[in-house]
C-alpha cells in the first residue's frame, strides 16, 4: 500500500464534519450485493501473501481465506499462494487498471478456472478518484465474469490523500463521494495504518468514522486493511505490539466493520522490516499476536456481520495531570452523553490511560446490542500490560446483560447488582459484545454460515 505520512494540519482543511451517530432509518441496509456476500460467507479475516511460503503456518492462525498477491510479473506465485492452501481466496491485483484491462479480464477467467474457491477480487490500489470513471467499468466487467465474487478496490486514507493530492480532485469529502457513487465497489475498504514511530495517528478513529458514514449512506459493507508491518528506520511505521493490533481490530469492529485484511503476512523487504513472518519465514511477535486475536475476531464477526452499526461514542479515561486530561477526546469521535440512550445513565473509565469506545448495533429484527472496547494500547506492550476498567450505570429496567464470550463463542448471562456493570476489566485494545436481555435469543442461533 502507499506509504503515508501524518499531516494533521493539511488534512484538517480537506475534511468534512462527520457525525459518529447514524439513525437506524438511514443506516438500515437492504440486501445489496455486498451485504448478501458478507452475510453468506464466513467473517473475512485474512492477510496478504506476496510470496509462496509455508501456508500451513498461515492456516494455523485461523484465517478464513487467503489474500493472494498475483500480478503480471509473478503469475507463477498463484500455485504456491492459492493452489496448495485449501482455503477460499481473494485475488489482490494491485496493478489492475484500464491500461491492462484485457490482461486482468483474461487472468480472472484463467485463475478462477484453475483454482476453485475464488470469492473476492480486489482490483487496483489507491489509484485516485481521477481513474474511477474508467476503473468502475473494469469492476463491472469483472462482476460479469465472477458473479459470485465480491469486487472491490482499496481506497486511500486521510493521510494517504494528503500525501498525493495530485491524484484527487477537491476535498476528501469529494473523494469519498466519488468512491461510492462513481467507482461503486461492492464493499468500501480503507487502509488507515495508524502506528507511526512517533505514536498512534491522531486521525485513526476519525478515518474509521468517515468511512463508516459513507458506507452506511451507500448501504454497502465496509472493511479495513490492518497494519501488521513496520518499516526501516527512515520509514514512518513501527511494528505494532499485541495491544496495538488488538486496538486496531476491535475499534474497527466497534464501528461496524465486517472484514479485516492484514498488510501483510510475509513482506520482509525494503522498506519493510518484518511482517507476520520475517525475511526467513519465521513467525514474529505480530504472528503470535494474530494467533491469539484472529479466533476472537471470527467469533464476534460472525454475529456482527448480521447487524447494523447505529452509533459509536467515546468515553475518555479519568486521568487528570497538571490541569489537563492526559488523553482527551480523540479527533473525529463523538463523546458519549446520557442523552444517547435511556438505558445508559453513566459511564466511568476508572483505569487505563485511554478511554473506551461504545459501539451500538441493531439487528434486522430490531434487537439492540453494544460493544465495549478498551482503547488503551502502547508500542511494545501486550494486552495484559494495558488493561483498563469501565463501570456503567444502567437504568432500572436493565437487570442483566448477555455477553458473547469472545474465546469460547458461548453466550453468558451477567446479573447486574443495582443495575450496574462495575469495574469491568478488558485487556488492552480488546472488545466485548453485549446484548440487553429481552427474552429473545442472542442473534442468529437458528442460522448457520455456509462455507
Amino acid at each position: 500500500m502507499t506509504i503515508k505520512i501524518d499531516l494533521p494540519t493539511l488534512v484538517a482543511g480537506v475534511l468534512f464534519a462527520v457525525s459518529a451517530s447514524t439513525s437506524l432509518a438511514e443506516a438500515s441496509e437492504p440486501a445489496g450485493r455486498g451485504t448478501q456476500w458478507v452475510r453468506s460467507h464466513p467473517f473475512t479475516v485474512n492477510a496478504l501473501t506476496e510470496f509462496p511460503v509455508d501456508m500451513k503456518t498461515y492456516k494455523d492462525v485461523g484465517f478464513t481465506s487467503v489474500m493472494a498477491y498475483v500480478t503480471q510479473g509473478n503469475p507463477g506465485y498463484a500455485e504456491g499462494l492459492i493452489g496448495k492452501t485449501g482455503l477460499d481466496w481473494h485475488w489482490f491485483c494491485g496493478g489492475a487498471n484500464t491500461d491492462n484491462d484485457q490482461w486482468v479480464l483474461q487472468a480472472v477467467k484463467e485463475m478462477r478456472a484453475k483454482y476453485p474457491g475464488n470469492i473476492g477480487l480486489s482490483l487496483g490500489d489507491e489509484t485516485g478518484s481521477k481513474t474511477y470513471p474508467k476503473l468502475s467499468k473494469l469492476l463491472e466487467q469483472v462482476r460479469k465474469l465472477a458473479p459470485d465474487a465480491l469486487v472491490y478496490h482499496p481506497v486511500i486514507s486521510i493521510d494517504g490523500a494528503a500525501c498525493s493530492p495530485q491524484s484527487f480532485s477537491g476535498t476528501y469529502d469529494k473523494y469519498m463521494d466519488d468512491v461510492v457513487n462513481v467507482l461503486k465497489p461492492d464493499v468500501l475498504m480503507i487502509d488507515p495504518y495508524p502506528f507511526y514511530r512517533g505514536g498512534t495517528a491522531p486521525n485513526y478513529l476519525e478515518n474509521l468514522a468517515i468511512t463508516r458514514e459513507w458506507a452506511l449512506k451507500a448501504r454497502i459493507p465496509y472493511w479495513i486493511w490492518a497494519q501488521s508491518h513496520g518499516m526501516s528506520p527512515d520509514g514512518p511505521f513501527q511494528e505494532p505490539s499485541e495491544s496495538e493490533m488488538r486496538f486496531q481490530a476491535y475499534s474497527a469492529l466497534a464501528y461496524g466493520y465486517t472484514g479485516i485484511s492484514y498488510w501483510t503476512y510475509a513482506s520482509a523487504y525494503k522498506p519493510y522490516t518484518n511482517a507476520m513472518l520475517d525475511g526467513n519465514g519465521v513467525p514474529t511477535h505480530m504472528y503470535k499476536s494474530a494467533v491469539g486475536l484472529v479466533p476472537e475476531l471470527k467469533i464476534l464477526g460472525e454475529q456482527l456481520k448480521f447487524m447494523t452499526s447505529t452509533g459509536v461514542y467515546y468515553q475518555p479515561g479519568g486521568i487528570y495531570v497538571d490541569n489537563q486530561w492526559v488523553f482527551p477526546q480523540p479527533r473525529g469521535t463523538t463523546p458519549w452523553t446520557p442523552k444517547i440512550t435511556p438505558r445508559f445513565k453513566a459511564i466511568n473509565v476508572s483505569d487505563g490511560v485511554h478511554g473506551f469506545l461504545i459501539g451500538f448495533f441493531k439487528t434486522d429484527a430490531g434487537e439492540d446490542y453494544f460493544m465495549l472496547v478498551n482503547t488503551n494500547h502502547a508500542a511494545g506492550k501486550d494486552a495484559a500490560a494495558t488493561a483498563g476498567a469501565v463501570s456503567i450505570q444502567f437504568n432500572f429496567e436493565v437487570t442483566k446483560l448477555e455477553r458473547l464470550n469472545r474465546q469460547t463463542g458461548k453466550v453468558e448471562t451477567i446479573n447486574l447488582c443495582e443495575h450496574r456493570l462495575n469495574q469491568y476489566v478488558l485487556p488492552g485494545g480488546t472488545g466485548e459484545l453485549f446484548k440487553f436481555s429481552t427474552g429473545k435469543p442472542f442473534l442468529i442461533s437458528d442460522k448457520t454460515t455456509p462455507k
